[in-house]
C-alpha cells in the first residue's frame, strides 16, 4: 500500500508586482538625489584637488550639499562677507575676448554661476538666471563661468549659448581661479551672489529650483540697502 505524500505549500514570491514598483519608485528617487550636482573632475580643468574630498572650514557661508539641494535649500547669510582678492581680482576672459574682473561690477549684485555644458543639473537652471538677468537689467550681472578649457572648446561653448539663447556673460577664468571658486566643495553647479559693495552674501552649491527664488530675494533686499545707503 503506497502513503499518500502531502501536498506542498505554494511557494511565496519574493517579487511581487507591488514590491517591484516599489524598487523602481526607490532608484527613481536616488537617481534624482544624485544629479544635483556634477563632479568637474569628469571632465574640466580642476587638477588634483579635485579627487581629494577636503572637509570644509567652519566658514560663514551656508552651502546647499548637492544631494539635498532639492529639498533643503539653505537660508540666506545675515552678514554678507569680503569675497577673498584671488577672487575679486581673478581676470576673466568673455566669449568676445574681452577682459573683466568682479572688482569692475561695483554697483550691482552679481550672480556668479560655475557651469559646464555637459553638466545635467546646470542645464536645468539656465532658463532661471536667463530670466533673472532680464528682470534686473542694468540692476543683477549675471556672469556664467565655464569650466571648459578656453582653448578647446570656445566654439562648442559659443555654440551652447547660442542653442540656449543665454542673455548674459559666459566668460573663462584662469585654471587657479577656478580652483580657487570651486573649493571647497569641488562640484557643479555653484552659485555665488554678490551685493552692490562686492561682499558675498550667499553661496549654493548644487542644483534646486528654489536657489533661483532666493537669488531673487537676495538682490532685492541688496538693491534695497544699496538705494537706501545700506552696506
Amino acid at each position: 500500500m503506497t502513503s499518500e505524500q502531502p501536498a506542498r505549500a505554494p511557494e511565496k514570491k519574493i517579487w511581487t508586482r507591488a514590491r517591484l514598483a516599489s524598487a523602481a519608485l526607490v532608484f527613481s528617487l536616488l537617481a534624482v538625489a544624485l544629479s544635483a550636482s556634477c563632479n568637474p573632475t569628469d571632465s574640466s580643468r580642476v587638477g588634483s584637488k579635485a579627487a581629494a574630498s577636503p572637509t570644509p572650514p567652519a566658514a560663514s557661508v551656508a552651502n546647499a550639499p548637492p544631494r539635498q539641494a532639492q529639498q533643503q535649500p539653505p537660508p540666506a547669510q545675515s552678514s554678507p562677507t569680503p569675497l577673498p582678492d584671488e577672487l575679486f581680482n581673478a581676470s576673466m576672459t568673455t566669449l568676445e575676448g574681452q577682459s573683466l574682473k568682479l572688482s569692475e561690477l561695483k554697483g550691482k549684485v552679481v550672480v556668479l554661476n560655475l557651469w559646464a555644458t555637459w553638466c545635467g543639473p546646470c542645464r536645468r537652471e539656465i532658463p532661471d538666471f536667463i530670466e533673472i538677468q532680464k528682470d534686473y537689467q542694468g540692476r543683477v550681472e549675471v556672469l556664467g563661468i565655464t569650466s571648459e578649457d578656453e582653448r578647446n572648446t570656445a566654439e562648442s561653448v559659443e555654440e551652447f549659448v547660442k542653442e540656449f539663447k543665454i542673455n548674459y556673460k559666459v566668460v573663462w577664468v584662469d585654471a587657479q581661479g577656478w580652483e580657487a571658486f570651486l573649493a571647497p566643495r569641488y562640484s557643479i553647479p555653484q552659485t555665488y551672489v554678490l551685493g552692490p559693495d562686492g561682499n558675498l552674501i550667499q553661496k549654493f552649491v548644487g542644483y534646486s529650483p528654489q536657489v533661483a527664488v532666493m537669488v531673487r530675494q537676495i538682490a532685492d533686499q541688496a538693491l534695497g540697502n544699496s538705494a537706501a545707503g545700506g552696506r
